[in-house]
């Protein structure tokens, strides 16, 4: 199914890595941005538009890290793909996690959800999405990390025509 998917020109332009990490992180940049984070929260077609670009933007960022077509990376380019996408997002969450003053007017004007204060409450998600992307990219950065290293140990070859699996 991903190499018919793939054979659609558009396709293999949006989900060559250095475009499909761009169109993500410009998705994930821009629906932060406070005036579009606020406008979504407080209209819900544009809430549910700001998740399908999400779940768009994510499926691109992830194909050429789980689909080999159209683009086939080896496991050295996976791993520097994935550990270029947590360097380059890993900024919002760590900004909203050390800011002093609440950056969204929703939680401020809303206030005190499980009677947390809005800076506390913002610092708090700050934390879980820095958290959570160093779980996930990580976990994912070292499968193929772990692979390359394989490969190189074994002269350049893919760990799979070595006839074992390597992680």
């Amino acid at each position: 199914l991903a190499a018919a998917i793939g054979g659609v020109r558009a396709i293999r332009l949006v989900t060559r890595p250095p475009i499909a990490l761009g169109l993500w992180l410009a998705t994930y940049f821009l629906w932060h941005v406070p005036a579009l984070y606020d406008a979504a929260l407080e209209h819900y077609a544009l809430l549910h538009l700001e998740h399908v670009c999400y779940l768009a933007a994510g499926t691109l960022l992830w194909w050429p890290v789980l689909q080999d077509a159209p683009h086939r990376l080896s496991n050295a380019a996976r791993a520097l793909y994935l550990f270029l996408a947590f360097v380059l997002a890993s900024p919002i969450g760590l900004l909203l996690a050390l800011l002093p003053e609440p950056v969204y007017d929703w939680y401020v004007d809303g206030g005190g959800l499980w009677g947390l204060s809005p800076d506390v409450d913002q610092q708090i998600a700050g934390v879980t999405m820095s958290v959570e992307q160093a779980i996930v990219f990580f976990a994912v950065f070292a499968i193929f990390f772990f692979r390359f290293l394989a490969e190189e140990e074994a002269g350049g070859r893919p760990a799979q025509k070595m006839g074992r699996s390597a992680y």
